[in-house]
């Protein structure tokens, strides 16, 4: 028998972020299969979740905890709420969540807006009455807006505005929020909303933000830390924050970057982040940005991953001595699954990014929207694919101020990543800064296109490696896919076919990975 309590859902909102943490129990799932007469669970736990999301079985009160990264832009608001609907972190309809909670990784709409849909609900009514002058009667058009969902906590990163332009997103977040925090007859109880400043500190805190989603099997917490925020990266070896330096504000730049640990499993999502996109960065050859699509220079934003990678390396570090009862990471900083920062973005996920993290298993958020950007780009699957990359180069060591001479670079590493998963890709469509619609030829290097990406660890594994008294014991992760495509929102745009859709519980996959801890 194997189970699988936490999920990690990459739900599908194009050219856009939404992704969704679930602590779940299974028993009360497998309950719930049983009220709905003519069925009955599967013989397996693990295949629970997707059985019962197949048979539309209501799995409101199922869930522990939740955690929502980001909601998709406005168009697909309403696809992320009948995702939360359907896997039954939400109710059918409004309500108080409590143990639902939102984070917000940065101030840009593909990443904002749909968590209004969320948040609020707007309407239109009919006023009618009688003028002033001619007595007839007159109707107008009002637009209502009322609180829909209310969460637990709503986790925000810290503003900063950018010079000379607007950002609509922030007043509509902050309008949630204030709703959030008044008690009303509906909602007595309010919402706990948490700044994330520099470093992914909240307000005068003296280190990072962490907080638990409960425990799952055996008792482990699953717990989500903050690496970065705001433009600042915590540096554990002088318990300081490291500010990126930039011309001016970047919200890409400052979104909050999580890993979420079970036990030696570990998820990174960093938002929009960049890192150098060139040879500073690691990234030579194939795996270099390049100028493209009109633009007048590769990037304006500032590099945080050649500050993120060395330190999540110094907050994570490798475990020295095999002990039963501990998570076990042959390397620093390993994380089992990376959400590829900004879409797969060439000026993001650099290649020393890349090898501090040594992932197992890559996915991205990718798709069209109005302004298509060519995500994921060439220079990260390449970079990512061990059929391009077989090894990855490394962060060197810094010189000394003086003699003795500097410590020779340190040898590359070998690529860990096992899987590519992507949400949907385009095969045609207008490239950011040109005229025409034209065919986006990429090469997937293996990547497989699914839509919704489920990745889940199964428990008796994280369990196994947690109780070992020496290394070798594998950590084993399901990832299937739902074959879910978005509706396009650009004209003439077309999206590449998901993988082949089966008739089992399990649309695409499921595919087994094992890492050795």
């Amino acid at each position: 028998m194997t189970s699988a309590r936490l999920e990690i859902h990459v739900i599908n909102v194009g050219q856009g972020d939404s992704v969704l943490v679930v602590n779940r129990d299974l028993t009360k799932v497998a309950a719930e299969i049983k009220k709905v007469s003519g069925l009955a669970p599967p013989a397996d736990l693990i295949d629970y979740l997707p059985y019962a999301v197949q048979k539309a079985v209501p799995l409101y009160g199922t869930v522990v905890e939740a955690l929502l990264i980001d909601g998709g832009s406005s168009p697909y608001g309403d696809t992320v709420l009948t995702y939360l609907r359907r896997v039954g972190v939400i109710p059918a309809t409004a309500a108080y969540v409590p143990n639902l909670s939102v984070m917000l990784s940065h101030h840009h709409d593909d990443h904002g807006d749909g968590l209004d849909t969320l948040l609020r609900r707007s309407y239109e009514v009919v006023v009618t009455g009688v003028h002033a002058k001619t007595g007839k009667p007159t109707s107008r058009k009002e637009k209502k807006e009322e609180e829909r969902y209310r969460v637990g906590t709503i986790y925000r990163p810290q503003f900063a505005a950018t010079k000379g332009k607007s950002n609509p997103v922030n007043k509509d977040l902050a309008a949630n929020v204030g709703r959030a925090r008044k008690a009303t007859t509906a909602y007595p109880t309010v919402t706990r909303v948490v700044t994330i400043g520099p470093g992914g500190l909240e307000d005068t805190a003296t280190a990072p933000t962490t907080f638990t989603l409960g425990k799952g099997e055996g008792g482990l917490d699953i717990n989500v830390h903050v690496l970065a925020a705001a433009q600042g990266v915590w540096d554990e070896a002088t318990t300081s924050i490291k500010k990126i330096k930039t011309k001016d504000v970047d919200q890409n730049d400052r979104s909050i970057s999580v890993l979420v640990e079970y036990g030696s499993f570990r998820f990174y999502a960093a938002g929009d982040i960049a890192g150098n996109g060139a040879e500073a960065g690691g990234n030579t050859g194939a795996n270099k940005a390049a100028v493209a699509h009109g633009a007048t220079k590769m990037s304006s934003h500032g590099d945080v991953e050649t500050v993120l990678g060395p330190a999540v390396k110094a907050r994570f570090p490798r475990t020295l001595t095999a002990t039963a009862n501990a998570a076990k990471f042959p390397v620093a900083g390993q994380v089992t699954v990376m959400k590829a920062s900004h879409h797969g973005s060439m000026s993001s996920n650099d290649v020393f990014m890349i090898s501090a993290l040594r992932p197992s298993i890559a996915v991205i958020s990718s798709g069209v929207k109005r302004r298509f950007h060519a995500h994921p780009t060439q220079a990260v699957l390449n970079r990512l694919a061990k059929s391009q990359t077989p090894r990855w180069g490394v962060y060197l060591p810094p010189a000394p101020p003086a003699p003795p001479p500097p410590a020779p670079p340190l040898p590359p590493v070998d690529n860990t990543v096992q899987a590519i998963y992507v949400t949907e890709i385009a095969s045609k469509a207008k490239m950011s800064g040109q005229k025409k619609v034209t065919a986006f030829n990429l090469d997937l290097r293996g990547a497989k296109i699914v839509g919704d990406i489920v990745v889940r660890p199964t428990d008796e594994s994280v369990l196994a490696v947690q109780a070992a008294s020496k290394f070798g014991t594998k950590l084993v992760v399901q990832v299937y896919g739902t074959g879910a495509q978005t509706a396009l929102t650009t004209a003439k745009a077309a999206l590449r076919p998901t993988e082949t859709v089966g008739t089992t519980q399990y649309p695409i996959g499921p595919d087994l990975w094992e890492i050795t801890h």
